[in-house]
């Protein structure tokens, strides 16, 4: 078995709205999904950090996180998912090599919504 990709990922909530980015790349280019990635442990062995680098390359704000929960699924490879859930300080400025579009959406839309990863288990894990 290949050793699982160890991925974070950013639930970024103010106001009762969740902040969600429209992929520019591949995987999943053009899906609504939260902020996230792999790249940052390139720079980090710390999965808060990790996180944090992510959040700033693809929105250029400060996130504060709290650990919330891991989802292991089968993509392309092994895939380990950390997702933490907080806030961001600034206003999202999206870094158009990795977001095309930025959106804040209500929880009843969040869930209509067909996100990109697993998204949307995780999501529906974080309301419970």
């Amino acid at each position: 078995m290949e050793q699982p990709l160890l991925v974070t990922v950013a639930i970024i909530e103010k106001d009762n709205k969740f902040l969600l980015i429209k992929r520019a790349n591949e995987p999943c280019k053009g899906r609504w999904c939260f902020v996230g990635g792999c790249g940052a442990f390139k720079k980090t062995a710390d999965p808060a950090e990790a996180v944090k680098i992510e959040v700033a390359y693809d929105l250029n704000c400060v996130f504060n996180p709290q650990f919330f929960t891991y989802n292991s699924e089968e993509f392309e490879v092994p895939t380990l998912t950390l997702f933490f859930h907080g806030s961001i300080e600034d206003s999202p400025d999206p870094n158009p090599k990795a977001v095309s579009e930025y959106k804040w959406f209500d929880k009843n839309e969040v869930l209509k919504l067909d996100m990109g990863f697993d998204h949307n288990l995780a999501f529906r894990k974080y309301l419970n």
